[in-house]
């Protein structure tokens, strides 16, 4: 498993403080640090308000090693979906009033049709391939304290739902509906709980891509979500014999088991996938939670331990995995130990205050202990 699979986005702002929601763009600039799980990048950053420019949106001018990008900010929060408006390719942070990181896009280029289902205050843009260069995809998102997102237009829920149907249904009749527009459109769907739309657009982006195994995995998601738990098994039992591979596969038929009160088969179903597949560490890590939470924290270790040789960052997320299966055997050291590792190659890990505190006692136990000896 990869470093993306541990990220915790926190954005700071460190300059004076600026009217976000002035009628003009503002000249002044910003420098934001995005704090992943391993490491900071600084982004100096221009500001964009006047929703005459949302139209075309552009990057600010790269100087030399400088990270630029281009924050844009909205009245209040809103759906905001890119629609052939780039003109350059991009990466896209979008950030809520609370000023946490809710959704990423890569890659949107000129002819994309590309968005989340989150109302969201604001987006930042970045150069195409900024997410992947600084490894910020996926995982925990946290909230800075520090950045000031203010609302000058308030919407209720209510709203925001009509929106939202109102929205979807004008994209999904788009003429520039590729399969990447048609897959975050049936995760917007399915998010909602829009199930049988959800199940229109994977099958859409099935046929623009010759039945994927992600396009069946979304369709299978669509039907267990209408109730359909035998044809959504079946789609994913299909995905895994034609890639046994696909990971997404056995964890969404494994949570079906689990649903089902299946618990043998949700172990037998990721059990398989390791088996099959050794170096998948993400089913491995999957049962070896399955075990912790089961109370057999040895199989677990003894699952962990057997792992193939992986990267620094592989091995960081075993010994993390590791630190809670120690813990429930009740072996505080080796506890720590582990997840010590962990925040060595992840000092801004998600929880990371609570598992540096839970280090902090177990060496002021120990002290104690050995004092009174």
């Amino acid at each position: 498993m990869s470093a993306k699979s541990h990220v915790s986005l926190v954005v700071f702002c460190v300059a004076g403080m600026l009217s976000l929601y002035s009628r003009v763009t503002c000249a002044a600039e910003y420098t934001m640090t995005l704090v992943s799980a391993g490491g900071k990048v600084d982004v100096t950053v221009d500001v964009w308000t006047a929703p005459e420019r949302w139209d075309s949106l552009s990057l600010p001018e790269q100087r030399g090693d400088v990270q630029t990008g281009r924050l844009v900010v909205f009245s209040g929060e809103r759906y905001f979906w890119f629609r052939g408006n780039v003109t350059a390719p991009m990466d896209v942070l979008y950030l809520n009033t609370g000023r946490q990181v809710i959704g990423i896009l890569e890659n949107v280029t000129e002819s994309s049709l590309r968005g989340i289902c989150e109302p969201a205050l604001a987006v930042l843009l970045l150069p195409g391939g900024f997410v992947a260069r600084h490894q910020l995809a996926g995982g925990n998102l946290l909230v800075s304290e520090a950045f000031p997102l203010l609302v000058q237009t308030e919407t209720t829920d209510k709203q925001r739902q009509a929106q939202l149907k109102v929205m979807l249904q004008k994209l999904s009749r788009a003429a520039n509906v590729n399969a990447a527009a048609a897959n975050d459109l049936g995760a917007c769907y399915l998010s909602h709980r829009m199930f049988s739309q959800a199940r229109l657009l994977y099958q859409r982006r099935s046929r623009l891509e010759s039945g994927s195994p992600a396009s069946k995995v979304g369709i299978a998601l669509a039907a267990a979500g209408e109730g359909q738990l035998d044809e959504a098994m079946q789609l994913l039992l299909d995905v895994i014999a034609s890639d046994s591979a696909y990971v997404d596969a056995y964890l969404h038929l494994a949570r079906i088991f689990q649903r089902l009160n299946k618990g043998d088969a949700v172990a037998a179903t990721l059990a398989s996938g390791v088996s099959k597949h050794p170096e998948l560490l993400a089913l491995r890590l999957e049962l070896a939670r399955l075990y912790i939470r089961n109370g057999i924290p040895a199989q677990g270790v003894a699952l962990l331990e057997s792992a193939p040789k992986g990267s620094l960052a592989d091995a960081a997320t075993v010994s993390r995995v590791m630190g809670d299966a120690y813990l429930r055997q009740g072996d505080a050291a080796k506890a720590a130990a582990a997840y010590l590792h962990y925040l060595d190659v992840f000092p801004y890990a998600p929880h990371g205050a609570e598992l540096r505190l839970f280090i902090a006692r177990h060496r002021r136990n120990a002290h104690e202990s050995d004092g009174a000896q």
